[in-house]
């Protein structure tokens, strides 16, 4: 008997399931593909709007902040103007003659009036804004609590000194320096808007 040997090249198909196993998978991948593509677009579609929808909530509250700003700043700035008018009125020869009670309850008046809790409260969305305003409202809530201790200081002094004179007129400086502040938070806002 003799042994023949046969080599199988190729197995006939089933026809319909080989075209299906072959072109599925490509139909398959293209699918995927243009799945994959249309999440792309929705991702950056939404990502986008979420940007816009940041960027304006962020323009509003700077805005806001902008007017809370800008009305402490006025507000500040006519304290320490009122402040440095009692100074010098201390100071001065020709000084009106009052009570140092009177004097404390003008301070005292004043003082209540400059809330600068508002100030305190918008700080963490001052980065929003051009960045000497942050110097500025850093300066004005740093130096202010000095300058009124300093300033209801004086009014418990007992007589005239040549250190009352040396310590009015440091006050008085410090005074001018805060006044400056709320001038450089004014300027810086109507730099901002263009005025």
């Amino acid at each position: 008997m003799d042994i023949t040997r046969v080599a199988i090249t190729d197995m006939p198909g089933l026809g319909g399931v080989e075209f299906m196993l072959q072109w599925g998978g490509l139909f398959i991948q293209a699918a995927a593909a243009a799945a994959t593509f249309g999440a792309v677009v929705v991702a950056l579609k939404v990502a986008r709007r979420d940007g816009d929808w940041r960027r304006d909530r962020e323009s509003r509250e700077a805005a806001l902040v902008w007017e809370i700003l800008f009305a402490q700043q006025a507000e500040a700035f006519n304290a320490f103007a009122a402040l440095n008018n009692e100074l010098d009125d201390l100071i001065q020869p020709d000084a009106r003659v009052r009570t140092k009670e009177d004097r404390l309850a003008g301070v005292g008046f004043v003082r209540a009036r400059l809330d600068l809790d508002p100030l305190w409260r918008v700080t963490e969305k001052i980065g929003w804004l051009p960045p000497q305003v942050g110097t500025e409202v850093g300066r004005l809530l740093a130096i202010t609590p000095t300058y009124l201790n300093g300033v209801e200081s004086v009014f418990h002094w007992k007589g005239a000194s040549p250190e009352l004179l040396d310590h009015v007129k440091a006050l008085m400086e410090m005074g001018h320096m805060l006044m400056q502040c709320c001038v450089g938070i004014d300027n810086a806002r109507r730099e901002a808007r263009g005025f």
